[in-house]
C-alpha cells in the first residue's frame, strides 16, 4: 500500500471531483495547495465552467487525457458512481497503449507462425504461446481486472462508509 508521501512523489495530475470556488471548503483549499506545489489539478465538477481559470469538467468521463490520482470531495453516499467513472476512465485512456503493445508484439511473431520449411515446426511451437499470452494479457487487463478492481473497491467502501465522521467523508485518493 503506498503512502501519502509516495503518492505525492509519484504522481502529477490529479482530478479533484467536487472542486468547490468556495473558498472555505477542502475542495478548494486541497486542490489550491496542490497547484501551488506544481501539481496538474484537473477541476470536475458540472456546477462550475472554470476553477482558478481552468477549465472544469463535468465527470471524469469527460476528460481527454490520462489522470494519476483522483481526490475526491463529496459525501460518503454519493462516491461509488465516482469510483465506477474512474474505473472507466482507466481502462478506456489504456486501451490504446495496450492495443499498440499488442499489435506490434503479434506482427513481430507472425512470420514465425507463417513460418515454412527447417526449423518451422519448432518456431511455430515457440510463437504460439507468446501469441496466446499476448491476447490473454490483453483480454484481463482491460476487460477482466477492472470489473474485479470495483468489486473489491465497493467493498472497502461499503465497510468504511459508515464509520468516516463528516468532515473527511469527502477527501479519498
Amino acid at each position: 500500500m503506498e503512502t501519502t508521501k509516495d503518492i505525492l512523489e509519484r504522481y502529477r495530475v490529479w482530478a479533484v471531483v467536487g472542486i468547490s470556488d468556495r473558498e472555505d471548503r477542502a475542495g478548494n483549499s486541497v486542490p489550491r495547495f496542490l497547484e501551488e506545489r506544481g501539481y496538474q489539478v484537473v477541476p470536475v465538477n458540472p456546477s462550475l465552467a472554470t476553477w482558478r481559470g481552468k477549465p472544469a469538467f463535468p465527470d471524469l468521463l469527460s476528460i481527454p487525457f490520462p489522470v494519476d490520482v483522483v481526490d475526491l470531495f463529496r459525501r460518503s453516499e454519493l462516491v461509488p458512481p465516482h469510483v465506477d467513472e474512474a474505473i472507466v476512465h482507466g481502462a478506456v485512456k489504456r486501451i490504446r497503449p495496450k492495443m499498440m503493445t499488442v499489435t506490434a508484439a503479434f506482427l513481430g511473431l507472425l512470420p514465425m507462425l507463417l513460418s515454412q520449411g527447417t526449423g518451422a515446426d519448432m518456431m511455430k511451437r515457440v510463437a504460439a504461446p507468446m501469441v496466446g499470452g499476448l491476447v490473454t494479457s490483453f483480454v484481463l487487463e482491460l476487460l477482466v481486472y477492472p470489473p474485479i478492481y470495483e468489486i473489491w473497491k465497493a467493498r472497502s467502501l461499503s465497510g468504511t462508509a459508515g464509520s468516516l465522521p463528516p468532515a473527511s467523508a469527502g477527501a479519498s485518493r
